[in-house]
């Protein structure tokens, strides 16, 4: 059992869990309060320190993407290759946080980094026995910040679908046919395979079906510790 358990947990599952538990609900306040109830920041020179994060986020998540670990057996196109259909969710999770980062920058060449993306993405996917190699530890360390940012959406999601609603009134839409629950439970499972799963698969593959059952199980630990969107309940 504890072979299992230290082949299962890496640094990644306690560093999130700390991070939605603990420092993610501080960091939302603390930014809030420091920008007046705003998102936004600067640094000198008008440029939004925030979009800079999030750009540099991407572009380590790209620095994973274009590169492989020296001991991994090279990737193909079978269609049951995690390593290499997690490329595609990662794709539409740097998407959706380049797509922020412009924002937040006031850059409007949004549509040119998406493009980058995707080159990066499908290129290195059908170039993957010739991508140059670096040590599976610095891959993961590249991914780590991109989960962190992308695992808040899901965090910032709940809380405006849950809006203003206490304890008696969620309890009561979960008997409604279309329950809150489902939809909630449908867009966790989504937010995780884009801003977790993926990510990490492509930084290390190989994970087994229980392995990432008890990473999602510390997952949902940290979601649940999480006093941001349980804050209306």
């Amino acid at each position: 059992m504890m072979k299992f358990l230290q082949r299962s947990i890496q640094f990644e599952d306690l560093v999130l869990l700390v991070w939605l538990a603990l420092l993610e609900p501080r960091a939302e306040r603390w930014l809030t309060d420091a920008t007046g109830g705003g998102n936004v920041m600067r640094l000198p020179g008008e440029i939004q320190w925030v979009g800079v994060v999030l750009l540099a986020a991407v572009v380590c998540a790209l620095i994973a993407v274009v590169t492989r670990s020296p001991d991994e057996a090279p990737a193909t196109l079978d269609a049951m290759s995690p390593t290499l259909y997690a490329r595609f969710p990662l794709m539409a999770a740097l998407g959706i946080v380049s797509l922020e980062a412009t924002e937040q920058l006031g850059w409007t060449g949004d549509d040119y980094l998406f493009l980058v993306i995707v080159a990066a993405t499908i290129g290195s996917a059908m170039l993957y026995r010739r991508l140059p190699g670096m040590r599976r530890l610095y891959r993961r360390l590249l991914m780590t910040p991109i989960v962190l940012l992308g695992t808040s959406t899901f965090a910032a999601m709940a809380q405006m679908m849950l809006g203003d609603m206490n304890v008696d009134q969620f309890i009561a839409s979960l008997r409604a046919p279309e329950s809150l629950l489902i939809l909630l439970l449908m867009g966790l499972v989504v937010q995780y395979l884009m801003f977790v799963f993926a990510p990490r698969e492509v930084a290390d593959g190989g994970g087994s079906f229980w392995q990432w059952g008890l990473r999602f199980v510390l997952y949902l630990v940290g979601l649940l510790l999480n006093q941001r969107w349980l804050m209306g309940l």
